[in-house]
């Protein structure tokens, strides 16, 4: 919605004798400008008009939410806050919901513990939205979980979308303990319940944990198994025989068919246990295969030191000749740069450099491009085309500093290395 319809809609507010019942819709209205491509600066005077004119007589909650959720969209938090601190100010439930929604999550959580003294209760939006920062930091998945157990939140299985989002934070932040112990005591599970305790598993470095939790997934048979948990179950999976029989319950359950995330997986599945004829199998049968498709099998083949048949896979196809529907990405450019070093192909590594400066990936400082790129010149005899890409390089981490100083003793430079060491 543009400035002016709104601006309009203010004006005959302020000129039509003032009726409170309409701050609220104002309000909301003004909160539409909020975006990218719209002007903030004339949304924020909006708001401003209206929050002055409103001041002379009391506001109801409703208006007094409205204002508040606008200055939060605002990113003005200041002016929320004194609003807030105002004597005359409504509370409820959705004023306290709206500042943990919209406010940084530290000081969104100290308020959400002062509010939860009276008798305020956060709703299903307010927690999920803490549990979605929660993972960022320190103590604050602990802290809602708290507050949850207390108020029977999760121990009655109040609400499963709640424990999931827990579980999931868990597992994104590698608290395996507390996501296990969590996942024990929910009284209900779901599949998101079962995928999300896996993943946290294998998180923790536990794939053998996370494949007997499928195995009780599908014991239990409350549950039915989708495409999501197979994905999680194949990337935990490292033995032949165990991916086998995973391959054999998507065919069961039909699963492979058009599910290209499926199918992707047990490519990966099958290259990472250097059953490549099976791998290739699965992967022609892909009907629509997307670049993780076309990833996953090149990598299986370089990693297995495959290089010829690689070469006649990609000679096959129009993959990297842009005359496809799926086109390459940086990842299909590192997996060739693992090509160019087992084949010694210097000049691969120069035309694979070019085509990464055409495509501007170097802009975005993509480091595990840089760094294959960098280890491939070393690698293939180019020390001095992989110094001059050290030097132009603005970030780089310790896999950076390994590369070129095992770089540079690969190519009978010891000093250099020294130096390079001694930075």
């Amino acid at each position: 919605m543009a400035v002016v319809p709104v601006g309009e809609a203010v004006r005959r507010y302020l000129g039509d004798g003032k009726p409170a019942a309409l701050l609220p819709a104002l309000f909301k209205l003004c909160c539409t400008l909020f975006l990218p491509s719209q002007s903030k600066p004339s949304a924020l005077a909006l708001a401003s008009q209206l929050h002055a004119d409103a001041c002379k007589r009391p506001i109801s909650a409703a208006a007094s939410n409205s204002l508040l959720t606008c200055y939060l969209r605002a990113a003005r938090p200041d002016l929320a806050l004194a609003h807030l601190r105002c004597p005359s100010t409504p509370t409820d439930d959705v004023t306290y919901n709206a500042l943990v929604a919209h406010l940084p999550p530290t000081p969104a959580y100290s308020l959400f513990c002062f509010a939860s003294l009276p008798l305020f209760r956060p709703n299903l939006a307010t927690l999920l939205a803490l549990l979605r920062r929660a993972s960022s930091y320190d103590n604050l998945s602990a802290a809602v979980h708290a507050w949850l157990t207390k108020t029977a939140y999760i121990s009655l299985g109040v609400n499963a979308e709640v424990s999931n989002s827990l579980l999931a934070v868990y597992a994104a932040s590698g608290e395996y303990l507390a996501a296990a112990r969590l996942f024990d005591e929910m009284p209900v599970r779901d599949v998101v319940s079962w995928t999300s305790m896996i993943a946290a598993c294998l998180a923790g470095g536990s794939a053998v944990q996370a494949m007997r939790l499928f195995r009780e997934m599908l014991a239990d048979g409350a549950v039915e198994l989708d495409g999501v948990v197979l994905v999680v179950a194949l990337r935990a999976c490292g033995h032949l025989a165990l991916g086998a029989s995973l391959h054999a319950v998507a065919e069961r359950r039909g699963l492979q068919g058009d599910d290209v995330f499926v199918s992707n997986s047990l490519v990966d599945m099958y290259a990472r246990c250097l059953d490549l004829r099976s791998a290739m199998k699965v992967f022609e049968m892909i009907p629509w295969k997307n670049v993780v498709s076309w990833n996953s099998m090149l990598s299986g083949l370089v990693h297995a030191s495959r290089c010829a048949e690689v070469l006649e896979l990609l000679g096959s196809s129009f993959f990297l000749k842009g005359a496809d529907d799926v086109d390459f990405d940086e990842t299909t450019l590192v997996v060739l740069l693992q090509l160019c070093k087992k084949l010694d192909e210097a000049m691969w590594c120069r035309s694979v450099h070019a085509v990464a400066l055409r495509r501007l990936w170097f802009a975005s400082s993509s480091l595990p491009l840089l760094n294959a790129l960098l280890d491939s010149y070393a690698k293939c005899g180019l020390l001095e085309h992989a110094l001059r890409l050290f030097g132009g390089m603005r970030d780089k981490n310790i896999v950076t500093w390994s590369t070129l100083i095992a770089g540079c003793a690969h190519n009978g430079r010891p000093h250099k290395a020294m130096a390079c060491s001694a930075r």
